[in-house]
């Protein structure tokens, strides 16, 4: 019986030819007696004994080192395991963040595409509201124009009332041009008749203004006229002086009036009212006195040789 090979690692290769020289030596040793031989058996199956057992410890030595080892690369394939299996999941989370993030991109694009046509939308509301507001105006004007003629604006011939009546006018003339373009609008020919009333009221204030300051002039100056009866020497200014004056406070009204005689027929027909009475007050004024100076005169110049300076003195 072979005791042990090389490659086991136990026995060298000249340990175990010893060996077998050993046994053989013992076998053919037949004269030691029965003694000796059973002392040799002894020793031989002691050694024997002894040789398994040392053989099954590195046995189980070797199991023990290929157990570990394999222990070792079952800990290392757990762990890689779970390094996969941890590796897996933040792919998936990752792949999960990433379809998040995408869908977030998606809808930011959403949200500024809302964005801008709602800004496109606001200003076009905006330019709606802002056409809206400047057509509602013409229709709003009717209260402002309304209260400014009741503060009776022309009651001082001041600039600023020339300027409040400039202004008034516009509105008006500018209403009235809107409304008549957009007759169709609601209420429309309700706001022109409205309109058109305050125009004509605009006017009869104007005329009324300078119609009462006329009045009063003439008054003046038809007491200062009989204070200065039968004085041969009165002074002809008289006549006309409180009228220049008056005209010149309320030529910048009438010129207002002038300036708009192609606009409508209501200023020229005011204007033409305005210029009747003017005359109307101004031959009344000079009537008798002028009357009164002929009648003075022609007693005086009857001769054809005087009629020259009858003349003269009528003039």
């Amino acid at each position: 019986m072979s005791i042990g090979t090389p490659g086991e690692g136990l026995l060298t290769q000249s340990q175990v030819a010893l060996l077998d020289e050993l046994t053989s030596a013992l076998g053919t040793a037949g004269g030691s007696g029965t003694g000796a031989e059973n002392d040799a058996g002894v020793d031989h199956e002691d050694f024997y004994q002894h040789w398994r057992h040392v053989k099954a410890q590195h046995r189980l030595l070797e199991e023990k080192e290929r157990r570990s080892r394999w222990s070792w690369v079952d800990q290392v394939q757990e762990v890689c395991d779970a390094a996969c299996v941890e590796l897996g999941g933040l792919l998936a989370h990752l792949e999960s963040l990433d379809n998040q993030r995408q869908d977030v991109v998606r809808k930011t694009t959403a949200l500024h595409e809302q964005c801008v046509h709602m800004v496109q939308d606001q200003e076009q509301l905006s330019n709606t509201a802002e056409a809206l507001a400047e057509r509602l105006d013409f229709f709003d004007r009717v209260a402002d124009v309304a209260r400014v003629l009741d503060q009776g604006i022309l009651a001082a011939a001041s600039p600023d009332s020339q300027e409040d009546l400039a202004l008034v006018l516009d509105q008006l003339d500018g209403s009235i041009e809107f409304l008549e373009a957009h007759n169709d609008f609601c209420q429309a020919q309700a706001y022109l008749h409205q309109f058109e009333h305050l125009r004509n009221r605009a006017c009869i204030s104007v005329r009324s203004a300078l119609q009462k300051s006329l009045e009063k002039s003439i008054v003046v100056v038809e007491q200062q006229v009989k204070d200065k009866v039968g004085d041969d020497s009165s002074d002809m200014r008289v006549f006309y002086t409180r009228f220049l004056s008056e005209g010149a406070k309320y030529k910048p009204f009438t010129a207002l009036l002038q300036r708009r005689v192609d606009v409508h027929e209501t200023y020229s027909a005011e204007l033409e009212q305005l210029e009747a009475f003017y005359v109307h007050l101004r031959v009344r004024l000079v009537t008798a006195s002028v009357t009164e100076h002929l009648q003075s005169i022609m007693p005086k110049h009857l001769d054809i040789s005087q009629l020259a300076s009858a003349t003269r003195q009528a003039a």
